[in-house]
């Protein structure tokens, strides 16, 4: 058994076209190279003999606060003006191309526990209502709000969920 880790998606996709892996995943920048819109694997690939296999899998990727921190442990109108600015079906769309399904629990569905329709009130993309939870904050349209740092692992995706995330923080100021 030889097991292969890549820091990065790129070099373990290079070394997969090489046929140098005998399964992976797709990056999410490789998929539409990769797969066509009817989601068949595009000829390049399948005449190496390479499969396109198909199945659901859980993961569950979230933003949590340090709610021991001053500012955001304390007060939960920011939290709620964070959560409201952040587009999760856009996040779906450029991040997964378009291959989730957003969650509004921990429990993600396919798993014991998920209900179904069960609607977090914060979890929809709405900046009018972030921004009145910014104002009940006591930061409105930003104003006095400290620096919040945002930390995220060091590869290409994470850097493109960083910058959405400023991008979108950037409507509350």
């Amino acid at each position: 058994l030889v097991l292969n880790i890549f820091n990065e998606s790129e070099p373990m996709w290079l070394t997969f076209k090489r046929l140098g892996l005998e399964a992976a995943w797709i990056p999410k920048d490789n998929f539409d190279k990769t797969v066509s819109p009817d989601l068949t694997l595009n000829p390049e690939f399948s005449s190496l003999g390479i499969i396109l296999g198909k199945s659901p899998s859980l993961d569950v990727t979230y933003t949590c606060f340090n709610m021991e921190d001053s500012i955001l442990g304390q007060n939960v109108h920011l939290r709620r003006a964070i959560s409201l600015a952040w587009n999760t079906q856009k996040t779906i769309e450029l991040l997964y191309n378009n291959r989730a399904i957003p969650s509004h629990s921990p429990i993600p569905p396919g798993l014991l526990g998920y209900e179904e329709n069960f609607v977090n009130p914060y979890q929809k993309y709405d900046t009018v209502e972030a921004k009145r939870e910014m104002a009940r904050a006591g930061y409105p349209n930003g104003k006095g709000l400290p620096a919040i740092t945002y930390l995220e692992t060091d590869n290409a995706l994470s850097r493109q969920w960083s910058d959405k995330f400023r991008q979108e923080m950037a409507v509350l100021g």
